[in-house]
C-alpha cells in the first residue's frame, strides 16, 4: 500500500533511523538529494545542514506523542526550489517501556505551488492590460472578465460570470454579425469583428472583438478567449469621413462647372 502512495512515507524507529521507505521516499531522496538510504540509517544525517535542527525538534515532539505538520521547501542537487507538506505522526510503541517510533510523511507540492505562481502572474497580466478579456467555458459561460472588461462595459465580474456571452449585444443585435459569429463558432475557429454593443448603463459602443477557442490534446474546444476594445471614437471619425466623401462627390456629380485637381506642384490629376 505504501509503495503506491503518491507520498514520501518513512517509518523512523526511537532513534530517527530509517525502518521502513516506500518507493516515492526513495525516488525523492534521489532526486532531491542525489541518494539513496539504506534502511537503518540515520534519517536527520542525510538533510541538509539548514534542515536538521527543525526536523529533530519536530521528530521529538511527535516521538512524545504530538502530530506535526508544516510547509517546507529545499533547493535539490540541481538547484530546483522543490516544496512540501511535511507531516510527524506518533506511531504506537510496541511495550509501554519504550519509546515511540514516528511515521515522517511528505507531499510534494512543487508542481502545484508553480501552476498557482504562474496563475497568479497571468491574472496580473491579464488584469493590468487596457482591453476587455473575456473568457468563457465550452457552452459559452463566462468564467473570467479583468478590469479592461469592466472598464469599457461597466459590468463587475459579479454581474458577469455564469452570463451568456451574448449579453453586451442588446436586443437587436445586427443579422450579418450573428451569421459571421454562428458559422465561426460552428467552425471552431477564430474570428475578428466590429459590433454594437451595450454598456451597463444603456450606452452604446463600438466593440472591435476577436475571440480564440481553446482545444484539449483530443481537438474539443475547452474555452472561448475573447478580447475586446472599444473602437467608437475610431469608428466615429471613419462614419464622418466616409460622410463628407459622400457630400463632396455629391457636389461634384450635381455641379454645372467643370472642376481640376492639381497636385503640389500644380500638375493636373
Amino acid at each position: 500500500v505504501l509503495d503506491s502512495s503518491e507520498q514520501m512515507h518513512l517509518v523512523l524507529d526511537a532513534d530517527g533511523r530509517i525502518e521502513v521507505l516506500n518507493q516515492t521516499a526513495r525516488r525523492l531522496f534521489s532526486e532531491i538529494l542525489g541518494l539513496s538510504p539504506p534502511v537503518g540509517a540515520m534519517v536527520f544525517d542525510l538533510l541538509p545542514p539548514g534542515l536538521r535542527s527543525r526536523a529533530w525538534r519536530h521528530f521529538i515532539e511527535a516521538r512524545e506523542g504530538r502530530t506535526i505538520q508544516h510547509d517546507t521547501e529545499l533547493h535539490d542537487h540541481t538547484g530546483r526550489l522543490r516544496r512540501f507538506i511535511v507531516r510527524y505522526s506518533p506511531l504506537p510503541a510496541d511495550t509501554s517501556d519504550q519509546l515511540a517510533r514516528v511515521c515522517f510523511t511528505a507531499y510534494d507540492i512543487t508542481a502545484r505551488t508553480e501552476t498557482e505562481a504562474e496563475l497568479r502572474l497571468r491574472n496580473h497580466a491579464l488584469s493590468s492590460v487596457s482591453q476587455g478579456v473575456v473568457i468563457s467555458d465550452a457552452q459559452r459561460k463566462i468564467t473570467y472578465v479583468n478590469e479592461g472588461f469592466t472598464t469599457i462595459t461597466g459590468f463587475t465580474a459579479a454581474e458577469s460570470l455564469g452570463r451568456n456571452c451574448n449579453f453586451l449585444q442588446g436586443p437587436d443585435p445586427e443579422p450579418e454579425f450573428l451569421t459571421s459569429i454562428r458559422q465561426a463558432l460552428a467552425e471552431n475557429r477564430p474570428f475578428n469583428c466590429e459590433v454594437l454593443n451595450y454598456r451597463k448603463d444603456g450606452s452604446t459602443f463600438w466593440n472591435e472583438l476577436s475571440v480564440t477557442p481553446v482545444k484539449d490534446a483530443t481537438g474539443a474546444i475547452t474555452q472561448y478567449v475573447g478580447v475586446q476594445r472599444d473602437v467608437t471614437e475610431r469608428r466615429r471619425q471613419r462614419d464622418a469621413l466616409a460622410a463628407s466623401q459622400a457630400r463632396l462627390q455629391a457636389l461634384f456629380d450635381h455641379a454645372n462647372d467643370a472642376f481640376l485637381l492639381a497636385d503640389d506642384s500644380g500638375h493636373y490629376i
